[in-house]
C-alpha cells in the first residue's frame, strides 16, 4: 500500500517536471517567433511610405486683395474668414487667413493695400477684389491692371477678378481689352456682380451683390440665434427706399397712398436724395424695419439688383422683387433680359417676383395676410435655409474656380 502511494507521487511529479519542460521550450518558440516576425515588420514599416494618390488635391496659397467695399461680403460671409486690423503704416490695413479645402488664403484689404504694395509683397497666386460701378472708379482699377500688364510683377503667375460691376452690365472696356486682346496674359477668371450678357461660366461667372457694408450695414455673420423667427412681426412690410422721378419706387410710393391694406399695416420711409453713407440712426431704423416685416418690397433702380434684396434675407424678411426687362431698352444697357436674377433663379430662392406693382402687390398682400403664423414661422425658416445654402454655393464655386484655373 505504501509503495503503491509512493509510485503515485512520484509519476505526478515526473509529469509536472515534463508539462513545465514542455511550456518553456515552447514558450521559447513562440518568443522567438514573436520577436523574429516584430523585427520582420519593424523594418518593413520603417520604410513605409504612404503611398501618395495620383489624384490627390495639391495644396495652392492664394491671396485676395480687396479694393472694393464687395470684398469684406466676399471674405467674411462667402468665405467666412475674419480678419484683424492694424494702423499700417500711416492707414488702415486689415489681414485674415483662412484654409479652405487645400486652398491656403490670404486676405489683404485697407486704405494702406496701395499699388506700390504689389511689389512689397511678392505674390504668385492673386485674386483682386475691384470696383467698376463708375468711371472714377474704373480708372482707379486701370492703374492696378496697367501695373500687372506692364509685366513689372514677374512673380505674379496667375490672377483672377471679383469685380462689383456696371449698374446697366456696361464692361465692355475690360472685354476687349483683358479679354480679347489679352493685354493681362496670366489672367485666368472674372466673377462678376449682374447679369452682364458676357457670362459664360467658364472664364466669365456672375457674383452677388451682397449687402451694403460700405454703408455699415451690420451683417449678422452666419449667427441666426440672435433673429426671431418664431414672433408676430408688426409689419406685413416695408419700403424704404430713395424715390427717383418716373420710376416704379414712384409709382409704389403713390400705391401706399391709395391702398388701405399699405396704409394700415405697412411701413413706408422714403426720401428724394441717395446718401452714400447712412447715420447710425438710420440704419438702426432699417434694420428694425427688415427684423419686423414679413416682407421687403424692393422695385429695381439703375438694375434690379439691389442690396435690398440680401439685405431682407439677412433678417428673415422676404424680398418682393421686380422682376421686369424694360431697363435692358436703356442706351448702353448691356446686361441679359433672359437671365435676369439668375443666381436667384437658378438656386430656386423663396422670393416673390412681380412685374407690376399697381396691379400685382395688393393681391399678393391680400393673401399673405391670411396666412397663419406658424405658415410665416415656416417661410422665414425656409429663407434662411435656402441663404445658408446659397452662400455655401457661391463658396464652392469660387474654390473650384480657382482649383481649376490656377
Amino acid at each position: 500500500m505504501l509503495i503503491t502511494q509512493l509510485w503515485a507521487l512520484v509519476s505526478n511529479a515526473l509529469e509536472i517536471i515534463f508539462l513545465f519542460y514542455i511550456s518553456c521550450h515552447l514558450y521559447d518558440r513562440i518568443r522567438f517567433g514573436f520577436d523574429s516576425f516584430r523585427q520582420e515588420n519593424v523594418e518593413e514599416f520603417s520604410n513605409y511610405q504612404i503611398p501618395q494618390d495620383s489624384n490627390s488635391t495639391k495644396n495652392i496659397s492664394v491671396e485676395i486683395w480687396s479694393k472694393s467695399a464687395i470684398g469684406q461680403y466676399v471674405w467674411e460671409n462667402i468665405l467666412e474668414g475674419r480678419s484683424k486690423s492694424a494702423i499700417f503704416p500711416n492707414d488702415l490695413y486689415l489681414e485674415g487667413t483662412k484654409y479652405l479645402n487645400s486652398l491656403s488664403l490670404l486676405f489683404r484689404s485697407g486704405p494702406s493695400l496701395k499699388i506700390e504694395s504689389l511689389e512689397r509683397f511678392p505674390v504668385e497666386n492673386l485674386i483682386l477684389i475691384l470696383n467698376w460701378r463708375s468711371s472714377s472708379k474704373i480708372e482707379y482699377s486701370l492703374k492696378w491692371l496697367d501695373v500687372i500688364d506692364r509685366d513689372r510683377l514677374s512673380t505674379i503667375k496667375n490672377i483672377g477678378i471679383i469685380a462689383l460691376g456696371n449698374e446697366r452690365c456696361n464692361n465692355s472696356w475690360f472685354l476687349e481689352n483683358y479679354i480679347q486682346k489679352r493685354r493681362l496674359k496670366n489672367f485666368r477668371f472674372l466673377f462678376i456682380v449682374y447679369d452682364w450678357i458676357q457670362i459664360d461660366n467658364k472664364k466669365i461667372y456672375q457674383w452677388p451683390l451682397g449687402l451694403a457694408t460700405y454703408r455699415n450695414f451690420p451683417s449678422i455673420l452666419n449667427v441666426y440665434s440672435s433673429i426671431d423667427l418664431q414672433s408676430k412681426r408688426l409689419f406685413l412690410c416695408n419700403f424704404i427706399a430713395t424715390i427717383y422721378p418716373k420710376s416704379s419706387r414712384e409709382e409704389l410710393r403713390d400705391l401706399f397712398r391709395k391702398n388701405s391694406l399699405l396704409k394700415q399695416k405697412c411701413l413706408l420711409r422714403t426720401r428724394n436724395e441717395w446718401q452714400s453713407i447712412e447715420s447710425n440712426q438710420s440704419i438702426s431704423l432699417y434694420v428694425d424695419a427688415l427684423q419686423q416685416s414679413d416682407l421687403t418690397l424692393s422695385p429695381k433702380g439703375l438694375n434690379v439688383e439691389c442690396y435690398r434684396i440680401l439685405e431682407a434675407v439677412e433678417y428673415g424678411s422676404i424680398p418682393v422683387i421686380e422682376d421686369i426687362v424694360d431697363g435692358f431698352r436703356h442706351q448702353n444697357h448691356l446686361c441679359d433680359p433672359k437671365n435676369q436674377l439668375r443666381l436667384f433663379k437658378e438656386t430656386n430662392a423663396p422670393f416673390i417676383y412681380i412685374r407690376n406693382w399697381t396691379e400685382q402687390l395688393p393681391k399678393i398682400l391680400e393673401d399673405y395676410d391670411r396666412k397663419s403664423l406658424n405658415e410665416r414661422i415656416r417661410l422665414r425658416i425656409d429663407l434662411i435655409k435656402w441663404y445658408h445654402r446659397f452662400k455655401k454655393l457661391m463658396k464652392n464655386r469660387l474654390i473650384d474656380v480657382i482649383r481649376d484655373h490656377f
